[in-house]
């Protein structure tokens, strides 16, 4: 009896020693400390989404349905704020567009570096807000690093009259903004050689320093006519082709940009460059002496090719990659679907010429073979044009990995291609296509479920695959074609020996050794090394389709630049401290004694799953969003963005003062404990904070899921995300108008 009072008080000992760790303490590999980001009081709301990271860390960009720091919108669609790390902590200001400024307006993308944001916005000023008031646009630049006011908003191009129900979409824009892409389908066009064709793919400019404002149309020739009136232009890809792409299809000065149109009474789709806005150059095409040369586009011999797809491009606009099953090279009889690569440059030789002497100067088979390709589609292109991984069912090399396997005829074997040495591809692995098979060829090394595929990775829009980014040209990376040699991916394929599980794992492909790595082990070898197979492992999906941002994985960054850092999540607990059951982040840091250590980033004991992991380009920063207050100041409630940040934490300071009272204090009941390690020092409260409206009705904005209040509105999906990023802003560049955003 004694024996078992003592068992039980032993227990009770037990849970209360348990229930006093602090919360994450123990959790955070070794040298992250947990900053909080966002500011303690919102408006009486969480934040809920991270969607920009810069390069460096020092700057995110987050969403919140609050109304804070500024916005003047408390309408409970998404506002969008930027937070600064200083030397004290993490400062915030909004992004809106003030209401002086304009009737109705909408943040749609965020410039290369993360310097700039830019809006859509109706001319006029109105102080509630306006839905259908204003009969002109502009798309407004905003420098982050001024304040939101009208004095830090310039116009991008010239202000347009908008039509009574005209259609339109936001698409991409150059990394400076100073071109802006869009479609628009009206009735009537907004230009004169509009008129009468299908053509509606825009180019807004500002024609660069000292320049004049211009809008044209992309799908011209060089005689400023409508290359084919009856067909409809693309930027990148738009249909046709299994995963539509528009990676890079603006040059990043928006001198070049590529895009796709028919040609012929079938529209079969060819794809060009279109060069300083003067100058069109057909790429998809055999050259001289294959074929004669073409003085005007479309080129006579245009409407007896294939149909070609535009698959990526580099930043320079200088290389770009796309597939067709039209043979194009001196040799080539194969009729299977192929990749080829263009580079585009001065045909009289140099670097520097008129755009009337730019054209193609080379074009290389990349999935080169004497037997047919079948080329299934790129699963993603390096931002320099450097490196390519693509899948295909036919044999393109006779070696083998450094697992010892080679590629298989009929299967999905992903490849790397190499354009610096323009040699033959690589073999990395065989992918999964379902129950024991890859592609036409059977393998046992996939899973017995026939619906876990891989092939989302060349087939959706959401492929879970990136390549590391150098950032800097000071920074740290390694080998010698940096951008690009580190490839992350997910996958249902058993591609290492330490990989036995059913579960999809992640994998860091090293293009320079060719080892491949399984990423999503467990922590000193916990749950049998990652192996348990009651749930996969997963990095964050990537989009190669516009907006700038998104394209550039600043929402979803997963990999570090020098490629030694990756950061993944899943619900298997690949560490003891995890033990909440719900989804968690990792951190893969290859530098771990013994290389390619995991550690938990998330406490693990939340009782909400981690829904949005990013890391900074250098891999100092992880950006997440939590209901937990993991440092003293956050004694709300509600969800925050917090940075697990290399070396990071500021001096405490005591908690503020709540700065609001009734409804317009939305927290919980009790404040959750404090983590007593050196934390975040937040945005002080101010008078700027705006309570949130007692209204019901909601404008025509979808309005993003409160994570943090037990009333939940509808959760737009964003493409290519399972969290909850802004709908509002999923809205303007996928579905509806890019006008009357508010």
């Amino acid at each position: 009896m004694f024996g078992g009072v003592r068992l039980w008080l032993l227990v009770v000992l037990v849970c209360v020693v348990c229930c006093c760790v602090p919360v994450g303490v123990g959790a955070l590999p070794v040298g992250r400390v947990y900053e909080l980001v966002s500011p303690v009081y919102k408006g009486g709301y969480g934040a809920t989404s991270v969607t920009a990271v810069a390069p460096l860390g020092g700057r995110v960009v987050f969403g919140s349905v609050g109304a804070f720091a500024g916005d003047p919108f408390d309408d409970l669609t998404t506002n969008y704020y930027v937070a600064d790390r200083g030397s004290g902590g993490w400062s915030t200001a909004g992004v809106a567009v003030p209401a002086t400024v304009a009737a109705s307006s909408g943040v749609i993308d965020f410039s290369s570096g993360l310097g700039s944001a830019l809006s859509e916005a109706t001319l006029g000023s109105s102080v509630g807000g306006s839905e259908y008031g204003g009969t002109e646009d502009e798309f407004l630049s905003h420098d982050l690093g001024l304040p939101d006011t009208e004095t830090g908003f310039e116009v991008v191009g010239a202000s347009f009259k908008t039509l009574v129900g005209e259609k339109g979409t936001y698409l991409s824009a150059s990394g400076d903004f100073s071109h802006v892409y869009f479609e628009s389908y009206a009735e009537d066009s907004l230009v004169p050689e509009a008129k009468g064709t299908a053509s509606r793919l825009y180019d807004l400019g500002t024609g660069g320093a000292g320049g004049s404002s211009s809008l044209q149309l992309v799908g011209l020739n060089d005689k400023h006519r409508v290359i084919e009136p009856t067909c409809p232009a693309s930027l990148g890809t738009a249909g046709g082709a299994l995963k539509p792409t528009a990676f890079d299809a603006v040059a990043g000065d928006g001198a070049r940009v590529f895009f796709t149109t028919g040609v012929g009474g079938k529209c079969a789709s060819q794809v060009f460059v279109r060069v300083d806005d003067s100058r069109t150059v057909e790429v998809s095409r055999s050259l001289p002496p294959l074929v004669s040369a073409c003085p005007e586009v479309p080129c006579l011999d245009a409407t007896g090719r294939a149909p070609a797809e535009f698959q990526g491009a580099n930043e320079s606009g200088t290389l770009v990659y796309f597939t067709t099953t039209q043979p194009l090279v001196a040799g080539d009889v194969d009729t299977s679907r192929n990749l080829y690569m263009a580079r585009i440059g001065c045909t009289t030789g140099g670097e520097e010429c008129e755009p009337s002497q730019v054209g193609v100067t080379s074009i290389v088979r990349v999935s080169q073979d004497t037997e047919p390709a079948n080329v299934q589609n790129v699963v993603t292109v390096a931002p320099d044009g450097s490196h390519v991984y693509f899948v295909a069912r036919g044999v393109l090399t006779s070696g083998s990995n450094i697992e010892g396997h080679a590629p298989v005829r009929g299967a999905d074997n992903l490849y790397v291609y190499d354009s610096a040495t323009e040699g033959p591809p690589v073999f990395v692995g065989d992918l999964c296509s379902g129950h024991d098979a890859s592609g036409e060829a059977e393998d046992i090394a996939c899973p017995l479920e026939g619906s876990q595929s891989d092939t989302k990775l060349w087939t959706s829009e959401e492929p879970e695959a990136q390549v590391n980014v150098c950032s800097q040209p000071t920074s740290e990376c390694v080998g010698d074609n940096e951008t690009g040699r580190f490839l992350v991916f997910s996958s249902y394929a058993q591609l290492t020996p330490d990989d036995f599980d059913s579960a999809k794992d992640v994998y860091r492909y090293d293009s320079t050794t060719g080892i491949l790595s399984r990423v999503s082990v467990g922590e000193d070898g916990y749950d049998a090394n990652g192996n348990n197979s009651l749930f996969g492992a997963t990095i964050a999906r990537n989009e190669l389709n516009p907006p700038f941002y998104q394209q550039h994985d600043m929402d979803s960054r997963a990999i570090s630049e020098n490629g030694s850092r990756i950061i993944f999540t899943s619900a298997e607990p690949l560490s003891l401290a995890a033990s909440n059951g719900l989804t968690n982040a990792y951190e893969w840091d290859e530098t771990t004694e013994g290389g390619g250590g995991v550690s938990l980033v998330s406490t693990g004991n939340s009782d909400q799953p981690v829904e949005d992991a990013v890391m900074s380009a250098t891999g100092t920063d992880i950006f997440f969003v939590t209901t937990q207050g993991l440092v003293p100041q956050d004694t709300d409630g509600q969800s925050d963005v917090y940075d697990a940040r290399l070396d990071g934490g500021f001096p405490s300071i005591p908690a503020p003062v709540e700065p609001c009272s009734g409804d317009a204090c939305q927290g919980p009941l009790t404040n959750p404990a404090p983590l007593l390690i050196p934390g975040s020092v937040s945005q002080a409260p101010g008078d700027n904070i705006t309570p949130p409206s007692k209204k019901t009705t909601v404008k025509k904005k979808t309005v993003a899921k409160k994570k943090s209040k037990p009333k939940t509105k509808k959760k737009t999906k964003t493409k290519g995300k399972t969290k909850g990023k802004s709908s509002a802003l999923s809205d303007l560049y996928a579905k509806s108008s890019i006008w009357g955003a508010r």
